[in-house]
């Protein structure tokens, strides 16, 4: 089965950051899916829960993109 083609109409964007301790923080930039999670396979979890739980009505997205974004200072010399 091939997977279906993302089009911005049936495709979630969200953002991961990583907090102090490691963990996982998620939002999402078009919907209103926001979560935390200690570990990769909880945060995959959490965040096909919340997408099916905010899509019951609705047709779910073919995609859920998830962009990992570090927020890292650099010393230059």
């Amino acid at each position: 089965m091939k997977p279906a083609k993302a089009t911005a109409a049936n495709e979630v964007v969200l953002v991961i950051n990583l907090d102090a301790r490691g963990s996982f923080l998620v939002d999402c930039l078009a919907e209103h899916i926001v979560n935390q999670a200690a570990t990769s396979e909880q945060l995959r979890s959490s965040i096909r829960d919340a997408v099916a739980s905010l899509h019951s009505d609705n047709p779910k997205p073919a995609v859920v993109r998830l962009h990992l974004a570090l927020d890292e200072v650099l010393a230059v010399e």
